[in-house]
């Protein structure tokens, strides 16, 4: 029996598939991951193109016939385009990065509204970060959202305890990422190749806990607690999905 239905959704990726269709993956608020066919979205006269395109949010209708893997695109009723993150390259490759983090982790194992309203939430707020922030506000806004997303992984390190002795960590108190484990540790237990995470890192990420999206990633934040804050979450993001992330390959400097 066919069957046709409607969800909420938010566009991952787009693959070609020949010369005029092209795969979809989607987050969607009700059912959670979705992999699509959209028929004729690279052609000029296609119903779908320009409406069908990363980032964007609306109303996305399905039509599924059980003889094949794949729903089939109908229409895509948009609510939002993401139009300033696909004008700034930065903001570019930090909403990829997201998707793609998304995917590879199947949104965490969630197939309710949990990963969809955070996502939705961030990319709004990318948004504005490109028309009225600089380069800094996008990475922090980036950051937030990674530590966020590893919380709801569920491998999110712990910033107040050593991992290894289980010591609490005093505030001014430098730590280090263990790549091989996942974990943070004091000094004492620090080894070469170890990631140092400043307090001003672990500060400013246990901060974020307490604070709704928007007003965590406004706070007042160093150059050097931003880069330090962005190498130790970009390898413990890479650390939790275990597979190579495309992102990261292609774009880590522009990150």
């Amino acid at each position: 029996m066919n069957r046709n239905s409607q969800h909420p959704a938010i566009i991952l990726r787009i693959s070609p598939m020949g010369e005029i269709h092209a795969g979809v993956d989607v987050l969607t608020r009700d059912a959670g991951l979705l992999r699509a066919t959209a028929y004729g979205l690279r052609s000029r006269r296609g119903s779908l193109r320009g409406k069908v395109v990363p980032f964007s949010r609306g109303i996305l209708y399905l039509y599924t016939d059980p003889r094949r893997e794949s729903p089939k695109v109908t229409d895509y009723d948009v609510d939002r385009y993401a139009q300033a993150i696909a004008q700034d390259l930065t903001a570019f490759y930090h909403g990829n990065l997201w998707a793609e983090v998304i995917w590879r982790s199947r949104a965490s194992g969630e197939e309710g509204p949990v990963v969809f309203d955070l996502l939705a939430e961030a990319l709004d707020l990318m948004e504005q970060r490109v028309a009225t922030g600089t380069r800094q506000d996008v990475q922090l806004l980036s950051s937030v959202f990674l530590w966020r997303y590893l919380g709801l992984l569920g491998l999110r390190p712990e910033l107040g305890a050593c991992a290894s002795s289980d010591r609490f960590m005093a505030a001014e108190e430098p730590r280090f990422y263990s790549r091989r484990d996942g974990t943070v540790v004091a000094h004492e237990w620090a080894e070469p190749g170890m990631i140092p995470v400043p307090s001003g890192t672990a500060r400013l990420l246990q901060t974020t806990d307490r604070l709704a999206l928007p007003d965590a990633t406004v706070l007042p934040v160093t150059a050097a607690t931003m880069t330090a804050t962005r190498t130790f979450l970009l390898a413990a993001i890479q650390d939790a999905i275990e597979v190579p992330l495309n992102t990261l390959k292609v774009a880590a400097g522009a990150l």
